[in-house]
């Protein structure tokens, strides 16, 4: 947990060097236990002019978890969903973009994909996770689902993913009201179908929560698309 809390850090400071960061208060998610050993704690900031950061830990025994999660309202960028799971030695990391704009062929949105794919390109040693097809990979056409043993070029992944999508997004307009209006729908519906149709982590706070629970979490916390 001391690497782990050592890298958020690292990010939100990085973060910090180019947006506003501004933390905002998860409520009744600060902790969200599933049982006496897996808790979750969560941390939510806005990243002005660009949108909802949440970040979410859980340490279970020899297992240990990290999610950091950019959803993007105030420009035409793809949601970056970036979760860690260390257990037994490994470093399992899932890296992904999704495409929840209204044209995901605009040339500075492919622009930001590209961006993030020549990174993915210096990573190429580190083993792929075989995947299954899923529901959401008409939407996630960028990503990187990997697993070592050497946790410091797990974490440079994690960085230098971050540092590709943020510069990528600097020269980027600001959405006008209809554009962020539409841009915040297609991410509930993203969100909705999540909670309907499934997703690895969705399927545990469904079952011990409930569909109410992981639905008000995600808008609230996770994916921030309650903006209010």
């Amino acid at each position: 947990m001391k690497h782990i809390n050592e890298n958020i850090r690292k990010a939100k400071e990085f973060l910090s060097s180019h947006y506003e960061l501004i933390e905002k208060d998860t409520g009744e998610f600060r902790e969200i236990k599933l049982n006496f050993l897996m808790k979750f704690r969560t941390q939510k900031y806005e990243i002005k002019d660009i949108g909802n950061l949440s970040v979410m830990t859980m340490h279970m025994g020899i297992m240990k978890m990290l999610s950091f999660v950019i959803t993007p309202f105030e420009k035409n960028m793809p949601m970056l969903s970036m979760d860690y799971v260390f257990v037994m030695g490994n470093t399992k990391a899932y890296i992904e973009c999704y495409d929840l704009v209204k044209n995901p062929q605009n040339e500075d949105y492919q622009e930001i994909l590209r961006k993030i794919t020549d990174v993915f390109q210096n990573y190429q040693d580190i083993a792929d996770i075989p995947q299954k097809p899923v529901w959401y990979d008409t939407i996630r056409k960028v990503y990187a689902i990997k697993q070592t043993k050497d946790k410091k070029k797990a974490y440079a992944l994690f960085a230098d993913t971050l540092k590709g999508y943020i510069s990528a997004s600097e020269a980027l307009p600001l959405l006008n009201a209809d554009e962020k209006a539409e841009k915040i729908r297609i991410t509930q519906e993203y969100c909705d179908n999540l909670v309907e149709k499934g997703g690895a982590s969705t399927a545990i706070f469904k079952k011990s929560f409930g569909e109410e629970f992981t639905k008000k979490f995600f808008a609230e916390v996770m994916f921030g698309t309650d903006r209010e």
